[in-house]
């Protein structure tokens, strides 16, 4: 992602309390970085049907293993994907750290 510009913008009492609790169910903080991702899914999603063709992505994950469920975490949200995902490479990069690189498309 580029360098970040601020932009105002007015939006509906309604819509500001939905984007409000998507973010608290999301667990994200950020209310900026929260509407800048949805816009730009919803920028992929509407590029998609305009031009009817796949969006080809790498999801590149470090980790150390040893810390609570992650591996668990991400095993299971590939699982959620499984439309999406087309390969993994799980990578040990030393005794505790690996990295997960995710092929996607869609």
């Amino acid at each position: 992602m580029g360098r970040a510009r601020r932009v105002s913008l007015a939006l509906d009492e309604e819509l500001l309390r939905t984007i409000d609790g998507l973010m608290v169910k999301q667990g994200e903080i950020n209310r900026s970085r929260f509407i800048n991702s949805l816009l730009a899914n919803a920028l992929a999603g509407i590029m998609e049907e305009t031009t009817g063709g796949y969006v080809l992505s790498l999801v590149v994950l470090m980790y150390d293993h040893e810390l609570g469920d992650v591996e668990k975490n991400v095993t299971d949200l590939q699982h959620e994907f499984k439309d999406l995902i087309r390969v993994t490479t799980h990578i040990h990069v030393s005794d505790r750290d690996c990295v997960e690189v995710i092929h996607a498309m869609g």
